[in-house]
């Protein structure tokens, strides 16, 4: 798990708006010092902008309206420092997923900050 590889100063901010989702990830990391629990909708959290130095989306933006992919990452975006990076890993199944070209679409206004 990538958390173990954190510095002791770091922190580790979790956040889905889905409550069932956020419990699991309370109880996988419950043994951990500095992992803040956030159950919001990115767009409506009071985070700063300019706070992370990574984020990384794991199988989530399959899931958002299609329509308010872009919103999100655009969102997302803002909250990193600069020089940081999103890193997004999505499922590509046809049953699951989305078409595995589609994260490329997505633009940023500061494209060095997107790795796929």
């Amino acid at each position: 798990m990538y958390i173990k590889k954190i510095d002791k100063q770091a922190s580790l901010s979790c956040l889905d708006p889905s409550k069932y989702w956020l419990k699991l990830a309370k109880n996988r990391l419950k043994a951990y010092a500095g992992v803040n629990f956030i159950n919001q909708d990115i767009r409506k959290a009071e985070i700063k902008d300019n706070k992370f130095d990574i984020i990384y989306i794991y199988y989530v933006i399959h899931d958002i309206d299609p329509q308010e992919r872009q919103e999100i990452i655009d969102v997302l975006a803002d909250k990193l420092k600069e020089n940081a990076k999103i890193y997004l890993e999505e499922p590509t199944k046809k049953s699951h997923g989305m078409k595995k070209n589609e994260n490329l679409q997505y633009k940023l206004r500061n494209p060095g900050k997107l790795r796929f």
